[in-house]
């Protein structure tokens, strides 16, 4: 072959030749540079195969290149999902750092790594890295830098988490957001003939919701038996806030449970103030699932301990202990101490879909003012903890950002928490306020001074009742005449000279559980035309005080309203005026009326017995024992009548006609009694007109005698024509029904 041909065929095979280089085919896929690890090398040679004309086969290689794989870092900074925030508390929005370049590396953040929008004056707090935190400063930044650097370098896909952590002013708007940011740096260290290389910052962002807190909402409600009294209450509980109700330890240390809770609370009304009111059964307890109820327990505690600081006692059965004074529901159990998801739709004192139920009932309350609208008032109080971090109480006046504890100091304290007694607006977990009373019971008591209760027969023939109960006096008249020989049937006369007017006094008592007013109206005296009667207010003694309360003197005096609060007494006086001339010993019937004014059938009457002349009456009698008139004579002399020598027996029959014995009753009194001791005397005197007896006869045949003992005569010796008789002596007083009679004779001449 010609040399000519040789370089045909060489050159022909050329052409066919395979040519690889690197070892890779020219038309494979290259590997991406990123995700080559740093300090790689990269060589490429080019080899060739080919045969000659004669088949011969050759291999030739070309020379190789290299090249280095440098350090190239880079990173993603991945924000948290949003969440939600409570005005007043801290979060922290968790973000996670991915190393997403070739080689290991470490973190690190700028002099501002973090930034934060919105939320009316949210702060940025603090950074937290492997479970250290690290304040916003200057100093705090540079020690989270160096925590950075000192930690073992991030491989390549491995994460690391920064938690940005800021709070929320409690004032801040809801609803409302809040934008935080992070930004940071990997770097890739240096190694062999690579230099350190440290990526661009990168840039995370989330934006959190700003909504309100959880917020117990409670209503509460009752009713009345109409036959018992007993009041039923009703508790209808709801988280009508946007995040859950936590549990609380200071709860806990109240309680004295073993895990914390929540607690919904009810002070037993007090009546009087200081004695609880009692509970009636076990308290129910319903719970609602479907409404947000996650509580694993809900359990009945009570104390009798009236400020609620102490004592608390789990109810067995759910029944309180006597005298309780607190009963209370503990909520607890639920799954990361959330007690009750949001369940929006409630306000306070509105609950239409409670999450919790609770039913109790207490006996009406008795004594003074029981009846009295709204004498028992009842609101519940509970405390709850929010989504607030780290966890505060919230319950009714509890200062916003008080933190939870281990001490109950804060929910006891007197005000506030559980020691609440008044309604709150939301978000204050107390309830409206409910008021009820005792069914009214009791009715008006009047009559004599000090004695409202008095009972009686103001005549002696009516039936002993407290409404026949009454006061009897006598109307000073001048002197008055008996006409009638009837022992204890006197007739009196009539006199011009009345001295009046009269003052009887009388009490008013309240003797209902209601404080009310009532209406008094008095009458005159029946009698004569003319009588007149006014109403004043009365001293403890029963003298008048101020003015009229009737107005001007009439035959008629009314007092629209007179306040007594329930068991109190009002004393009052009736002043009776009568005419010139008015019958002598003939009782008349003054009533006055006493009628409550928020009930209008409870009445009491009471009766004043005017007597004028007073109640002491005398009746003169006379025997003739021997008429000493001449026997035969014709015709004889009259029946009754004496003759010179003839005996005349005399008897002075002395009686108080005031009402006495079974009349009387209980109280009701005749005022006087009736008349002061040892001032009672009778004279006698036989020569003072219209007596003439000491002229005719020879005076007294012996001393006179009296059935009444310790009778003092002063004369009355045989033959004086007077004498005095102290009847009873110098402390007698002469009582109603009393009767005596003093006796003596003369001879005629």
């Amino acid at each position: 072959m010609q040399l000519k041909d040789l370089k045909s065929e060489l050159g022909r095979f050329a052409f066919c030749a395979l040519v690889t280089v690197g070892g890779a085919l020219l038309h494979g896929q290259a590997a991406q540079a990123a995700g080559t690890t740093a300090g790689t090398q990269i060589q490429n040679q080019a080899t060739a195969t080919y045969q000659d004309a004669s088949g011969n086969t050759y291999n030739t290689n070309s020379n190789t290149v290299t090249t280095t794989v440098q350090n190239a870092p880079s990173l993603t900074v991945t924000p948290p999902a949003p969440h939600n925030v409570a005005p007043g508390g801290t979060a922290s929005d968790l973000y996670t750092l991915t190393n997403t370049g070739n080689g290991a590396a470490n973190f690190s953040v700028p002099a501002t790594p973090a930034t934060i929008t919105g939320g009316s004056g949210a702060t940025i707090t603090n950074f937290n890295f492997n479970g250290v935190t690290y304040p916003n400063t200057a100093a705090g930044i540079s020690a989270l830098n160096a925590a950075l650097a000192a930690a073992p370098p991030t491989p390549v896909g491995g994460t690391i988490t920064i938690a940005v952590s800021y709070s929320v002013p409690a004032g801040a708007t809801t609803p409302g957001t809040v934008t935080t940011t992070l930004t940071a740096s990997a770097t890739q260290p240096a190694a062999g003939a690579l230099q350190a290389v440290t990526s661009a910052p990168v840039t995370g962002t989330v934006t959190d919701n700003i909504v309100a807190d959880a917020r117990l909402d409670l209503q509460k409600t009752s009713t009345q038996s109409p036959t018992t009294g007993a009041i039923t209450y009703t508790i209808a509980a709801n988280n009508g806030g946007n995040l859950p109700a936590h549990d609380l330890l200071s709860v806990k240390a109240l309680l004295g449970t073993a895990v914390p809770g929540i607690l919904i609370s009810d002070k037993i009304p007090q009546f009087p103030a200081g004695t609880p009111l009692a509970i009636s059964g076990a308290v129910t307890v319903t719970t609602n699932a479907a409404n947000g109820y996650v509580a694993g327990a809900a359990q009945v505690y009570y104390t009798t301990d009236t400020t609620g600081t102490s004592g608390w006692t789990l109810a067995p059965g759910g029944t309180p202990g006597a005298n309780a004074a607190y009963i209370g529901v503990f909520l607890s159990g639920g799954a990361g101490g959330s007690e009750l998801n949001a369940n929006p739709g409630s306000t306070a004192g509105n609950v239409p879909a409670p999450q919790v139920t609770i039913g109790f009932t207490i006996a009406q309350p008795t004594g003074n003012g029981s009846g009295n609208a709204g004498s028992v008032k009842n609101l519940a109080d509970s405390v709850i903890g929010g989504g607030q971090s780290p966890e505060q109480i919230i319950g009714p006046n509890i200062p916003a950002g008080t933190p939870d504890s281990a001490s109950a100091t804060a929910i006891t304290t007197p005000g506030q928490g559980i020691n609440n007694t008044t309604p709150v607006a939301p978000p204050s977990g107390a309830s409206n306020q409910t008021t009820n009373q005792a069914l009214g019971t009791g009715t008006v008591l009047n009559g004599p001074l000090n004695a409202p209760g008095a009972t009686g027969s103001y005549n002696g023939v009516v039936a002993v009742t407290n409404q026949n109960d009454f006061t009897a006096i006598g109307y000073p008249a001048g002197t008055c005449t008996n006409t009638s020989a009837t022992p204890g049937a006197p007739a009196g006369s009539l006199t011009a000279t009345a001295t009046g007017p009269i003052n009887v006094p009388g009490t008013l008592q309240n003797n209902s559980n209601i404080d009310t007013t009532y209406k008094l109206v008095a009458t005159a005296p029946t009698g004569p035309a003319g009588w007149t009667v006014q109403i004043f207010a009365a001293n403890a003694a029963g003298a008048p005080t101020g003015t009229s309360l009737s107005g001007a003197a009439a035959a008629t005096a009314t007092v629209a309203s007179i306040n007594v609060n329930a068991g109190q007494s009002y004393n009052y006086v009736a002043v009776y005026t009568a005419p010139a001339a008015v019958q002598c010993f003939t009782p008349s019937d003054a009533t006055v009326v006493a009628t409550n004014n928020t009930t209008a059938t409870d009445t009491n009457t009471t009766h004043n017995e005017v007597t004028v002349g007073g109640y002491v009456v005398l009746t003169k009698t006379q025997t003739i024992t021997s008429s000493g008139c001449p026997a035969g004579a014709t015709p004889a002399p009259p029946a009754g009548t004496v003759c010179p020598s003839g005996v005349i027996a005399y008897a002075i029959d002395y009686r108080d006609i005031a009402p006495s014995g079974a009349s009387l009753g209980t109280g009701s009194v005749v005022i006087g009694g009736t008349t002061a001791a040892g001032t009672f005397k009778i004279t006698e005197n036989g020569t003072v007109a219209p007596n003439n007896w000491g002229t005719y006869t020879n005076g007294l045949n012996a001393a006179p005698t009296d059935t009444m003992a310790n009778t003092i005569f002063t004369g009355g010796t045989v033959g004086s024509t007077s004498f005095v008789a102290q009847v009873g002596g110098p402390t007698f007083v002469m009582a109603p029904g009393t009767q005596g009679t003093i006796s003596f004779n003369v001879t005629v001449k």
